[in-house]
C-alpha cells in the first residue's frame, strides 16, 4: 500500500514535470517567433529609413552643388571685373608713361636749350675777356709806337699838328664794327679757324645740327674740339658728333664717339646720355647683348634719371 502511493506520487510528479516541459518548449517557439517577426519588422524599418534618406541625400547634395555652382560663377565674375580693370590700369600707366617719356624728352630738350644758352654766355663772355685783352694789347702797342714817332732823331718832340709833311695822305684810324651777337661763320678749306672764337664755332655747328646738316655738324664740332679741347663745351660738342653719326645710320663711330665722352670726360652730364645711346647704336647694330650691357650700365650708375626709365623699357622689350 505504502509502496503504491509512492508510486502514485512519483507518477504525478513525473507528469506535473512533463506537463510543466511542454509548456516550457512552447514558450520558447513563441518567443522564438516572436523574435522572428520582430527582426523582419527591424530589418523592414531600416529599409524604410534607407528609402527615406536617400531623398535628403540627394537633395542636400544638390544645394551643395547649386551653392558651389554659385560660387564659381561669383568668383568667375569678380574675376573678369578684376582682369578687365587690371587690363584698364596697365593700358592707362602705359598711356601715362608714353606721356611722361614725351614730357621728359621735352623737357630734356629745354634743359639742352637752355644748357646751350648758357654755354654760348660763358663762351660770349671768354672772347670778351679775349678780345678785351688784346684790344689792351693793340692800344699799349699803338701808344709805345705814338711815343717812338713822336720824336725826330735828334730826340726832338714833335708836337701834334708840326712837322708834319702837307702832301702825306693820312688815313684816319676807325674803330672796328661792333659786334651785334653770335653769326653764322663760312667754313671754307682757306678758313683760318684761329681767327674765329670757339663759341662762333660751336654755334654754328649746333645749328647745322638742328638744321639737319649733319656733316657740317661734324666738321664744325670738331673744329671746335682742336680749338678749345678742354673748353667748357668739349664734352658737349663730343656727344653731338656721337647724335650727328646716330642720325646718319654710322653707328660704330656713334658708338667710338659715345665712349670718348665716357671716358675722356666721366664728370660731365652727358655721360648718361652717352651710354643710352651706346645700347640704342648696339642695338640698331643687332648686337642684343651690349645693348643690354649699357642698359644695365644706366640703370645701375644713374637709377632716377630719365635715361634710366628709357633703359628699362629696352630690357623689358629685349627680354
Amino acid at each position: 500500500m505504502g509502496d503504491f502511493q509512492v508510486k502514485k506520487v512519483l507518477l504525478i510528479t513525473m507528469g506535473l514535470i512533463f506537463l510543466s516541459g511542454c509548456a516550457m518548449q512552447a514558450d520558447l517557439v513563441d518567443l522564438e517567433n516572436e523574435v522572428r517577426k520582430m527582426k523582419a519588422i527591424l530589418l523592414e524599418t531600416k529599409r524604410d529609413v534607407a528609402l527615406m534618406q536617400k531623398p535628403q541625400r540627394s537633395e542636400q547634395q544638390e544645394q551643395l552643388a547649386e551653392q558651389n555652382r554659385e560660387k564659381m560663377a561669383r568668383i568667375e565674375t569678380e574675376t573678369k571685373e578684376k582682369l578687365n580693370n587690371l587690363q584698364k590700369n596697365q593700358a592707362d600707366f602705359e598711356v601715362r608713361f608714353d606721356q611722361l617719356s614725351t614730357d621728359a624728352q621735352v623737357i630734356q630738350g629745354r634743359l639742352e636749350e637752355n644748357n646751350h644758352k648758357l654755354s654760348e654766355l660763358s663762351e660770349g663772355i671768354d672772347d670778351q675777356e679775349t678780345a678785351i685783352q688784346e684790344l689792351s694789347r693793340k692800344l699799349d702797342l699803338i701808344e709805345t709806337r705814338m711815343n717812338e714817332t713822336q720824336r725826330s732823331p735828334d730826340n726832338k718832340i714833335l708836337l701834334p699838328g708840326k712837322d708834319i709833311d702837307p702832301n702825306k695822305d693820312i688815313k684816319p684810324v676807325l674803330p672796328p664794327p661792333k659786334s651785334t651777337g653770335p653769326h653764322p661763320v663760312p667754313m671754307t678749306q682757306d678758313t683760318d679757324l684761329t681767327k674765329i672764337a670757339p663759341s662762333d664755332l660751336y654755334n654754328q655747328a649746333y645749328k647745322d645740327y638742328m638744321a639737319g646738316s649733319y656733316d657740317l655738324a661734324i666738321t664744325g664740332f670738331s673744329n671746335y674740339l682742336r680749338q678749345s679741347p678742354t673748353g667748357t663745351l668739349a664734352s658737349n660738342a663730343l656727344y653731338w658728333i656721337g647724335e650727328c653719326y646716330y642720325s646718319n645710320a654710322d653707328y660704330p663711330k656713334a658708338v667710338s664717339a659715345f665712349e670718348s665722352v665716357t671716358i675722356d670726360f666721366p664728370r660731365s652730364e652727358k655721360v648718361v646720355g652717352s651710354l643710352l645711346k651706346m645700347g640704342y647704336s648696339y642695338e640698331k647694330m643687332g648686337n642684343n647683348s651690349m645693348a643690354l650691357v649699357y642698359y644695365k650700365k644706366v640703370i645701375e650708375q644713374f637709377p632716377f634719371s630719365q635715361e634710366a626709365a628709357l633703359a628699362k623699357v629696352k630690357l623689358t622689350e629685349l627680354k
